[in-house]
């Protein structure tokens, strides 16, 4: 179940928030999930309804009388809150806040539902845990789906000193569309040495209303471990209502709690389908609201039902496998061992309970946690050549932190990195061995598009060039100094470019990336000393000083007009000529005057 507050004794005061201010870089771009329209996406009601305290109320009289109260607090059996039976419109989950200025042992919050017939069913205890913090400083309970309902009783139970303020009930309504039966879907991956990815629901897919949450996706700074929880509530849903099921979670946190997003990083339901959760890349370490401190550099990953009632169906641990093998794997991480997370060492796959008093993730999986990284450790593979080449480079203590989950790009590999808050990222192909790229290079890189765009893959490190820093590819460069930024020269115009001396010749570093021209299939790129002009029907040429300047200068149609340089600058007896297809460019030594000449 999700929580959002620090840890600490059952308590209503004394229960601060975490407070915390990660930073997002940038680096190896996340993967790119489409989002949906808030107009697309299923409109979720929320009912509030108001509770009444009874502060001074007598004792429940008999342990049958009040219901499941096993996992209440010692000496808890006081209604000291409670919402009469009674019809109301449509719902399907549940949940209950509170001020935070109440005082004395949290309670118990039970509910009892009606259904489409008029029955009612048994009471059920919602809270299984210290309750979790809204944005404005309540107290809350998880939501729990009950089904379809028509009518809801509510009561809290509490000891003598309990005195709970401002009670009041949520319901939670996302109506079921046919979208639902076959949502959207990232396809799994192809096996290799990682663990593959298994085929996810996305958001869109799920139906998040993206109206809903902040554009502020807190990043931590890398995934040490996992934490598995159960939604708990009804076991009672069908394949086609998972999606629903979702929309109430995040309906709930969003609107009732205030949260920014759902709580979790992913989402499994009885039947094995994996879904997306809080918003900002799978691949990355998005920071979730699921275990308070320890959100921290984990994974959040929710089992969809009360697993102290029901026994985990194998399909859906077996999803949760497939899941945190990926995520694990492509993090450098191993599915057994210790992981030291806020101070306390824990299971690297650990169990809500473990860090937190809760009864999460229910009894029936807890008895499977060793079984389950069994399972995850039988499907992640041996250490491949990124987490090879990391290793090579001092790992976390020198190199820096997994940040972006490492993936296959073509007959590649990369996978990003931070360390002191600075990406950088390592790339692996069989052809080129591993190199890493950082800094303004590594940002250039990544928005020209990686291994994919025209510069192919790193065949060098960052390293000291004439004049500044470079980087070499498989069809080109990258170049930087202090007073040029990150450039790329790459195909036709790199090979002449490095003909003619590259940053240490007459040119020196470039100072825009390869363009387009205005003649169809040219290129150009500009330089500190000059221009490489380049078509394919005459090759690459020069322009230099002056002349490249006031090439530079004219317009796109006066360039057209000019047509394409047929070859370099050269020397005259009076200064330099620049011979086009239809005309030239010539600078004058004497008066130092450029003039332009067509000849159509």
């Amino acid at each position: 179940m999700a929580d959002a507050l620090h840890p600490g004794g059952r308590v209503l005061r004394g229960l601060p928030g975490l407070a915390f201010g990660l930073v997002l870089v940038a680096g190896l771009t996340a993967l790119p999930v489409e989002q949906a329209a808030a107009d697309e996406s299923p409109d979720t009601s929320i009912t509030t309804l108001k509770a009444t305290s009874t502060p001074k109320a007598p004792k429940l009289e008999t342990q049958r009388d009040s219901g499941p109260m096993d996992r209440r607090a010692a000496g808890n059996n006081r209604v000291v809150a409670e919402l009469g039976q009674q019809s109301t419109d449509d719902f399907s989950s549940v949940g209950v806040t509170w001020s935070g200025d109440s005082t004395g042992t949290a309670p118990d919050i039970q509910v009892r539902t009606k259904d489409d017939s008029g029955e009612w069913s048994d009471w059920e205890t919602i809270t299984d845990g210290q309750p979790i913090g809204t944005e404005d400083g309540r107290l809350a309970t998880d939501p729990i789906f009950v089904g379809d309902a028509t009518g809801l009783e509510m009561r809290a139970v509490g000891d003598e000193s309990t005195e709970l303020k401002d009670v009041e009930v949520a319901l939670v309504k996302s109506p079921e569309v046919s979208s639902d039966a076959d949502p959207e879907k990232l396809a799994a991956t192809a096996g290799s040495d990682l663990a593959p990815r298994p085929s996810i629901i996305t958001r869109k897919g799920w139906g998040a209303d993206e109206s809903l949450r902040c554009n502020d996706d807190k990043m931590g700074t890398t995934i040490k471990g996992v934490v598995v929880h159960h939604t708990a509530g009804s076991n009672s849903y069908s394949k086609s209502q998972s999606a629903s099921i979702i929309r109430d979670i995040y309906a709930y946190h969003t609107k009732t709690l205030g949260w920014c997003d759902i709580g979790y990083n992913f989402l499994i339901d009885k039947y094995g389908q994996i879904f997306e959760g809080r918003w900002g890349g799978i691949d990355m370490p998005i920071h979730g609201s699921h275990a308070t401190d320890w959100n921290t550099n984990t994974m959040g990953v929710s089992f969809m039902g009360n697993y102290d009632t029901a026994a985990p169906p194998s399909v859906m641990l077996n999803a949760g496998a497939d899941l945190i093998a990926w995520k694990l794997d492509a993090f450098q991480r191993e599915a057994k061992g210790k992981v030291k997370l806020a101070g306390k060492v824990v299971n690297i796959i650990f169990g809500h309970g473990d860090v937190m008093a809760t009864a999460c993730p229910g009894a029936n999986i807890r008895s499977k946690m060793g079984n389950l990284r069994d399972k995850v450790e039988n499907r992640m593979g041996a250490r491949g050549p990124i987490g090879k080449a990391w290793d090579k480079r001092g790992g976390e203590k020198t190199f820096g932190h997994p940040h972006v989950a490492e993936k296959v790009i073509g007959g590649g590999r990369a996978a990003g990195f931070l360390r002191s808050n600075k990406p950088k990222t390592l790339y692996w192909h069989p052809y080129t061995d591993d190199h890493e790229t950082k800094g303004p290079i590594d940002a250039l890189y990544t928005d020209l598009g990686g291994p994919t765009s025209g510069l192919g893959w790193p065949r060098s490190d960052v390293h000291d060039v004439k004049n500044g820093r470079g980087q070499g590819f498989s069809h080109g460069a990258i170049y930087r100094s202090g007073r040029t930024p990150a450039r790329a020269v790459h195909g036709p115009i790199y090979t002449y470019y490095r003909a003619i001396g590259g940053p240490g010749g007459d040119l020196m570093l470039p100072t825009t990336n390869v363009k387009a021209g205005v003649i169809s299939k040219s290129q150009w790129s500009k330089f500190e000393g000059g221009m490489i002009l380049y078509h394919p029907k005459v090759g690459a040429h020069v322009l230099k000083d002056d002349i490249a300047k006031r090439y530079y200068k004219l317009s796109k149609s006066q360039q057209e007009r000019l047509g394409v340089l047929k070859k370099d600058e050269y020397d005259t007896s009076g200064g330099r000529k620049a011979l086009f297809q239809r005309g030239k460019i010539v600078w004058n030594a004497t008066n130092g005057k450029v003039s332009v000449t067509f000849e159509d």
